[in-house]
């Protein structure tokens, strides 16, 4: 059994603290910077938004101010000059884009801040903790948590208000333009709106945390239209589940064994697909219909998504559904090996057993630095069976399957039904429908 290093496990937030006194006092001089920083980054965001709100005023005071005979006149200046109009719209949505990119890399700037104080205060033992219910958890005033504090915080946050005018004014001045080369009003409003939409759209893109991207944000818009349920913080459970990959790391476990098992009994295409396996999904649909029979086609990354994010397991379609936009997410947000690591270090081995390391010392009684192909083989096959029951037919079938391919040797065979036969003695494990360790043994023509 490996020995765990005490002094790199503190290492990680929230139970490292900083005890010696030359420690806190640097602690100290920094969350001071911090604080002054987070400060003036606000003052920045401050000004910068006063200066949208000028500028908006200032066109719009021009374009209502402008005579009938003065906007007649432009008008048809830009409809005789294509080009110049198309220059003007190109430099309106350049100009507007650059703006909302500034105000978001401010507000993303102040909200890292924000995270670095809520850490070391949390370093230096101060916490919000018990008085909740009278500071809000999700401001910097009272957080105890850094991720709870995001750039985005919803779309009826002050903060968002500069954005939402300087896009309704670079709209209102496309449709102005646009007005000269048409005169159906249904099209100017059409024109308007998707307009708008596309620049507070984009507005929201410059406002990703850290792992999000544009398919984390149409899952989050889905599963609020399919009514799924979903975490509410994502970057504080992928910042979990990273922790359980750093510890498997620190412990300097091989997973070699551990990973190809995992591709052979979950997902075979792994490295190919970009997160959902259409060869699984057409034979899964071939198997229900012509044949009656359920056969998974879930990949490695959508089982990982329904571990991590979803919440609400009621309506199968509906969480499917979920699943493959999340998956799609993961795989662009993250390497392969990465999703690889968190799987094992994250999903259910068996009720209340979560990640690989808990999984062995239910199971073998200790941490084992390096799996054997059969402890590996049986740990992942418990990935997919985590009601404690032995399913001997599918195991059966897997092992017969794994032999061929070359994964599993006579021996490998033998020290895995071994290990069945300990977990079964152990009450860990029980057999059911008849189809047991022995009637594996006999099939597999082993004494």
């Amino acid at each position: 059994m490996m020995k765990y290093d005490s002094d790199r496990v503190e290492q990680y937030f929230p139970t490292y603290r900083l005890l010696q006194k030359g420690n806190r006092d640097i602690a100290l001089a920094e969350y001071a910077a911090a604080n002054s920083s987070l400060a003036d980054e606000q003052k920045l965001f401050n000004a910068s938004a006063n200066i949208v709100i000028v500028v908006v005023s200032v066109i719009t005071s021009c374009l209502i101010g402008a005579n009938k005979l003065q906007s007649d006149g432009i008008l048809a200046f830009l409809s005789d000059n294509a080009l110049y109009a198309s220059l003007f719209l190109f430099a309106n949505v350049f100009t507007t884009l650059a703006f909302l990119m500034f105000l978001g890399q401010r507000q993303k700037e102040i909200n890292f801040a924000a995270r670095k104080v809520i850490v070391l205060r949390r370093l230096l033992g101060l916490s919000y903790g018990r008085v909740h219910m009278v500071l809000p958890t999700w401001r910097v005033e009272a957080a105890d948590e850094p991720f709870s504090v995001r750039p985005f915080m919803g779309w009826m946050q002050y903060k968002n208000f500069p954005a939402y005018l300087i896009s309704l004014c670079s709209s209102f001045l496309y449709v102005y333009i646009g007005g000269g080369y048409t005169s159906s009003d249904f099209f100017l409003g059409i024109f308007f709106f998707m307009h708008c939409t596309f620049l507070i759209f984009m507005y929201r893109v410059f406002l990703f945390d850290h792992h999000e991207n544009v398919f984390l944000l149409f899952s989050k818009v889905l599963s609020k239209v399919l009514k799924l349920h979903l975490v509410s913080n994502f970057e504080y459970i992928i910042y979990r589940s990273k922790l359980q990959t750093h510890e498997i790391h620190r412990m300097n476990l091989n997973c070699h064994n551990v990973i190809n098992s995992l591709i052979f009994l979950e997902d075979r295409r792994f490295f190919v697909h970009g997160g959902i396996s259409y060869l699984s999904v057409c034979r899964a649909l071939f198997f229900r219909v012509y044949k009656g029979k359920k056969s998974g086609a879930s990949t490695i990354s959508q089982q990982l998504a329904r571990t991590l994010f979803i919440e609400d397991f009621r309506f199968p379609v509906r969480r499917k559904l979920v699943e493959a936009m999340l998956s799609f997410w993961l795989e662009r947000a993250f390497l392969k090996q990465d999703i690889l690591y968190m799987y094992i270090g994250s999903v259910r081995y068996e009720k209340d057993t979560f990640g690989i390391l808990d999984a062995m010392k239910l199971f073998f009684e200790k941490i084992v630095d390096y799996p054997s192909v059969a402890q590996s083989f049986f740990l992942i096959e418990r990935v997919s069976n985590v009601n404690s029951k032995l399913l001997g037919g599918k195991v059966y079938v897997n092992i017969r399957d794994a032999k061929k391919k070359g994964l599993l040797s006579d021996a490998d065979v033998i020290e895995l039904l071994k290990i069945y036969d300990k977990q079964i003695s152990r009450n860990l494990i029980s057999e059911v429908n008849g189809f047991g360790i022995s009637r594996i043994r006999e099939k597999m023509n082993i004494e």
